[in-house]
């Protein structure tokens, strides 16, 4: 994860990429079998949600989350 100095923005690397992608495709997968609308068919589901989950903004709340519960588990 890289800040830009000067908005102290977070970007998202390729590795970041590609374990947010995994971990969309693994939630994905489980919520599947569960899955059950009449009105919206899963495919448009998984795209509607896979989208949001590879926002910027979902990286950095996540990306602070994961800092933070860190944080509280080492103590800090």
């Amino acid at each position: 994860m890289e800040k830009d100095g000067s908005k102290d923005e977070q970007k998202m690397s390729t590795s970041d990429h590609s374990t947010m992608h995994l971990m969309a495709d693994l939630a994905m997968d489980s919520l599947k079998k569960e899955y059950q609308s009449d009105w919206e068919p899963f495919e448009l589901y998984d795209e509607r949600l896979k989208s949001h989950i590879h926002s910027e903004h979902f990286y950095e709340r996540f990306s602070n989350g994961y800092e933070t519960l860190l944080s509280v588990l080492k103590g800090n």
